[in-house]
């Protein structure tokens, strides 16, 4: 999670991709990883990365949780 920057996904397409940095690669260098798939794999997987940057944040700053 640390080394991505972003995540999208296109229903009509049936595409789900993030942004991220690559290990071994300078930090300002992106890669798009695109990945096409079942239009409820795409919005699945989409979810679930959104799901586990907000878990994350949360376990970071337990202030937050209501």
């Amino acid at each position: 999670l640390r080394r991505i920057l972003y995540s999208t996904w296109r229903l009509p397409d049936r595409q789900f991709a993030f942004v991220a940095r690559n290990p071994h690669s300078p930090p300002s260098t992106l890669f798009c990883h695109l990945f096409v798939g079942l239009p409820g794999e795409v919005q699945t997987l989409h979810l679930l990365l959104c799901r586990s940057f907000q878990l994350c944040y949360l376990l970071a700053h337990p202030e937050e949780q209501a």
